[in-house]
């Protein structure tokens, strides 16, 4: 009887493995080389970034009410923990990891990314001299959309997420 179900339960054992994989947060492979493991830099904050500490975030990144995680790769670290100003090398990459709420932050499953990667240094700085990313799996490349409200934070090299505004959420 066993052997009349068992191409069944490989069958069944099958689509369960399949299931289970496509659950996986964020698989290496998918990525871009460049920050597939981010998870393992230094975080920049201590506490999950919640609120509006820029003044315009409106509804991005999650808006107000969203919880943030942001993380910076050695090339950045010193760069990104330091004081003002900040101007971070050719290598840098910044990962801000978004949930809706605090239930979804709780929870660690299938944040929103956005990735910056610093690709070039003009003097003075220029928005072009980063690349950005909106997803894991997404290639990063000049955005208008980004480099925009980064803009107003051109004196920080377009980063908000520095050691001073992080100092809140340590």
């Amino acid at each position: 009887m066993m052997r009349k179900f068992a191409p069944m339960l490989k069958f069944g054992t099958l689509m369960v493995s399949l299931t289970l994989s496509g659950c996986a947060v964020l698989s290496p492979g998918d990525a871009d080389a460049r920050w597939a493991d981010y998870q393992n830099w230094s975080k920049v904050n201590n506490q999950p970034v919640t609120g509006d500490h820029t003044g315009f975030l409106g509804g991005l990144h999650e808006g107000a009410q969203g919880y943030r995680e942001v993380y910076v790769n050695q090339t950045g670290l010193a760069a990104i923990s330091g004081t003002a100003p900040y101007n971070y090398p050719v290598g840098t990459v910044v990962v801000k990891e978004q949930y809706k709420n605090q239930a979804a932050w709780q929870e660690a499953k299938s944040p929103n990314l956005t990735i910056m990667v610093k690709v070039s240094d003009s003097t003075p700085s220029l928005a072009t001299d980063w690349a950005w990313s909106r997803g894991y799996g997404k290639e990063a490349k000049e955005d208008s959309f980004c480099s925009s409200c980064h803009t107003i934070a051109f004196a920080n090299d377009f980063v908000f997420s520095n050691a001073a505004a992080m100092a809140q959420f340590q």
